[in-house]
């Protein structure tokens, strides 16, 4: 089993300096939490992260604690293992 997280945090101020995002599905395979934020809203204010199917949720949460509450949701997508 492979285990681990791909962080991609696009500046160090992207909680307060939200960045243009859009998005393309590829094959319709797998799950994004974030991407109706994305699609409704054209930004991206969290860590784009890549994590196995198993560990989407907590990811999500890690990452979310360490948001202001007031933020945007991370964006937390599943790789295929």
């Amino acid at each position: 089993v492979r285990t681990g997280v791909t962080v991609i945090l696009p500046h160090d101020r992207i909680a307060e300096e939200y960045l243009p995002a859009g998005y393309h599905i590829l094959n319709g395979n797998g799950e994004v939490t974030g991407l109706t934020q994305i699609e409704s809203m054209g930004v991206i204010g969290a860590p784009l992260c890549l994590t196995n199917t198993s560990s989407v949720g907590m990811v999500y949460d890690a990452i979310a604690s360490r948001l202001p509450k007031d933020g945007l949701m991370p964006v937390v997508g599943e790789t295929w293992d």
